[in-house]
């Protein structure tokens, strides 16, 4: 799970809170049915059409027209098992295109694994000809875009809440690769990377670090160059996926705690570059009913904006494996059995900065200029540009992300120094007091902004210690020359107490601890100038 922070006397440790058992299979419900057209669904009997069992009652198996074809090694008590489960059923059209609406917007600027237009053709293949899209990898894209669709759908849907919608699409994808419906190389890696966006102890060992580490494999096993000729628009897929592999890796590390598998990036990678990507009109056939407006808005420039975001997160990834190297060290936790298999036995603890103030220091120097790279080329917009907008757009929601992250590398980069210290205007405390400041900022701005519910769970790996640095202090009564504003914190409090009702879990866990830690630095809560959580403002 993402690591609580716990404070014992003044050093605040990572540690889990408590051990999962893995989830069973035979515990997953299938979908309910529903009047949908013989192309979105498997096609249940007719006089049972409204049983969510009906599909166990077929005599033979008929998946989506878009969907290609299992391959024979499965055999029929594989097909069967699949039916039983609820794995080979879709959720309803509107519903499907929700998702997929959501992916576009949320999910692919963050991990640009697919060739959207291909992806995008494959779902609506001409008339009598056999699908090409893989269930696996579909399964997969309506996994990871589940987070962000629409809660109101949910609810229109008569389907799941959004948890239970998430866990059963990821187990489907988890069920569909373990059985062996893909053999495809590249879409084996681009589900597998997505299903890395699942954080929850529950999947045991199969964590997101399991399956990109499995992912990374698959690539280096390919023996291909990262940079192949391409037949599609001049762009390098391999090379990309490879990127993906690697900001994914440091994100986990940074959640998880697992030891980074790509360290720094080899010699041979070059940077990555917007002719990377294969970016054109994106062509959405107005079948897809009201969401296809809404795709409109994915035009050439707006690609093109997401493409040079990613291409600066994956600079940031590079910086922020520095900033774990430096300053974290893994280590076997003690108290673990070597029989215990459900709970990783490796954890990242601080690391003497005696030797390694130099490069600590030329990390910081590399993230600062980046922050004013950034900032002066506009690519992230000052807070003073964005109190005047009322509404935001999707690049903002996405820009505000990736400079989140850029001081949640500082905080990992001093916080373990800084905490331990008695002098409080050292210059890793007064790092530390900023980053945590700037991050409060931009979330409180982003809540006020009704967008928060749309921020990744990831948003928790800085939300979650930058209020606990803040609290800290102010057990302390350290004084600081630029304080965090109240209605600022209380703002983020409350932005983490909306993560902890969508995502539930490990959200959840991090609300329950930031409010014992608030109850016991601040006992009387003051509602005052709290937005009201009901004005919610549409990204467009």
């Amino acid at each position: 799970m993402l690591a609580t922070y716990v404070n014992r006397g003044s050093t605040p440790t990572l540690q889990p809170e408590r051990r999962y058992k893995r989830a069973s299979w035979a515990s997953i419900s299938s979908y309910p049915s529903s009047n949908v057209s013989h192309s979105e669904l498997i096609s249940p009997s007719p006089l049972n059409r409204n049983s969510p069992h009906s599909l166990q009652k077929q005599p033979g198996l008929s998946l989506a027209a878009f969907i290609k074809p299992l391959p024979d090694s499965i055999g029929w008590d594989g097909l069967c098992y699949l039916q039983q489960k609820g794995v080979l059923a879709l959720p309803e059209s509107s519903f499907q295109h929700a998702l997929l609406l959501a992916y576009t917007k949320f999910v692919h600027p963050l991990l640009p694994v697919l060739e959207l237009h291909d992806f995008f053709s494959a779902l609506h293949p001409p008339r009598y000809d056999r699908g090409k899209m893989s269930i696996f990898l579909y399964k997969a894209v309506l996994f990871a875009a589940s987070s962000f669709v629409d809660e109101r759908r949910f609810s229109q849907s008569s389907l799941f809440s959004r948890e239970e919608a998430s866990r059963k699409l990821f187990h489907d994808a988890r069920l569909l690769y373990e059985i062996g419906c893909e053999t495809d190389t590249v879409v084996l890696i681009q589900g597998l990377l997505l299903m890395t966006l699942r954080l929850d102890p529950e999947d045991g060992p199969k964590d997101a670090s399991h399956w990109n580490g499995i992912a990374l494999s698959l690539i280096e096993n390919m023996t291909i160059s990262p940079e192949p000729p391409s037949a599609c628009c001049g762009n390098s897929p391999w090379k990309r996926l490879w990127y993906c592999c690697y900001t994914r890796d440091q994100h986990i590390a940074m959640s998880l705690h697992p030891p980074l598998r790509l360290k720094e990036r080899p010699p041979c990678m070059s940077d990555l570059i917007e002719q990377d990507f294969c970016i054109k009109p994106l062509e959405v056939p107005e079948s897809m009913g009201p969401v296809y407006q809404d795709f409109q808005l994915f035009t050439v420039q707006a690609q093109e904006e997401m493409a040079r975001i990613f291409i600066q997160r994956t600079r940031l990834s590079h910086l922020t494996g520095q900033a774990l190297s430096v300053c974290y060290t893994t280590q076997r936790r003690p108290s673990i059995s070597d029989f215990d298999t459900l709970t990783s036995n490796m954890v990242f603890t601080p690391q003497d900065h005696s030797s390694s103030s130099a490069t600590q220091l030329e990390t910081n120097l590399k993230l600062c200029e980046l922050r004013e790279h950034w900032l002066d080329s506009e690519l992230i917009p000052s807070l003073q540009q964005d109190e005047a907008i009322l509404n935001i757009s999707l690049l903002n929601l996405h820009q505000n992300y990736l400079y989140i992250f850029l001081e949640m590398t500082i905080l990992l980069l001093y916080e373990p120094e800084a905490l331990t210290l008695e002098n409080y205007q050292t210059t890793e405390e007064v790092q530390v007091h900023k980053s945590y400041r700037r991050i409060l900022q931009r979330i409180s701005y982003l809540h006020s902004r009704g967008v928060v519910k749309l921020l990744p769970l990831e948003i928790l790996t800085a939300l979650q210690p930058a209020l606990t640095s803040y609290l800290v202090k102010k057990t302390e009564n350290v004084a600081s020359t630029t304080p965090v504003s109240e209605v600022h914190f209380l703002q983020c409090i409350q932005a983490l107490s909306t993560l902890g009702r969508i995502h539930g879990g490990v959200a959840k866990d991090a609300v329950l601890y930031i409010d014992n830690l608030y109850n016991s630095t601040c006992p009387t809560i003051m509602d005052e100038g709290m937005p009201d959580e009901s004005e919610s403002l549409s990204i467009g």
